[in-house]
């Protein structure tokens, strides 16, 4: 199971322009300055498939790292990665929780290459890729932000979290309504139609389409 981490980016209400910087979607169907973007914490699933796991025999407790993000002690977690990699520097789902812990520090250089260095180790991993996109879009980087996304889908068809991100990457930075359109249908498909507002979303973009 993965746990969810929510970035809320604060914004002028009521304006639409693309920024570098952080912004929030509030109220109806209207894009504001910015959004909500979904980021998740990659748990021992996304390295061995099920199960649970205890004590990691790879110099360090994977365990207790997620914990400490659970916990919000982001700089804590960053060592206690770092020592899990000191012990296995192919635990590719340890890289991934140590970009987030760096993303949530604001500390974009650090979470881009941990992020990379997942990918290297994982390249099938779309979770990597999801965050990777978050990290680059934070940074302004539009363009590199939806490749990454486009690779995490690519890399899981089912995986819900990068058509929301990629559905947003398009409506409010790249401008590009009808690949918004596409990828928040995408990702209401897979959710079960049980984000209201990602459906008000879509009503409006639909009439701005016609």
């Amino acid at each position: 199971m993965w746990h969810r981490f929510v970035e809320v980016f604060q914004g002028a209400p009521g304006a639409k322009h693309p920024v570098s910087g952080p912004a929030v979607r509030r109220g109806g169907p209207r894009r504001t300055a910015g959004t909500k973007i979904v980021a998740c914490i990659a748990l021992a699933l996304v390295l061995h498939g099920c199960g649970g796991m205890a004590r990691q025999p790879d110099g360090g407790d994977f365990n207790a790292a997620l914990s400490l993000m659970k916990k919000k002690d982001y700089r804590q977690a960053v060592n206690a990665f770092k020592a899990v990699i000191a012990g296995n520097d192919k635990h590719a789902g340890a890289y991934i929780n140590l970009g987030i812990a760096y993303t949530e520090l604001g500390e974009r250089d650090e979470a881009r290459q941990a992020l990379l260095a997942a990918i290297e180790r994982n390249p099938r991993n779309a979770v990597a890729y999801n965050q990777l996109g978050i990290v680059y879009r934070q940074s302004g980087q539009f363009k590199k932000a939806r490749r990454a996304y486009e690779k995490s889908i690519g890399r899981e068809s089912k995986y819900s979290k990068p058509y929301l991100n990629l559905g947003i990457l398009c409506d409010i930075y790249l401008q590009d309504m009808r690949c918004a359109l596409a990828n928040y249908e995408k990702y209401q498909a897979l959710t079960k139609g049980k984000d209201e507002k990602v459906a008000l979303w879509i009503k409006d973009l639909k009439r701005r389409t016609r």
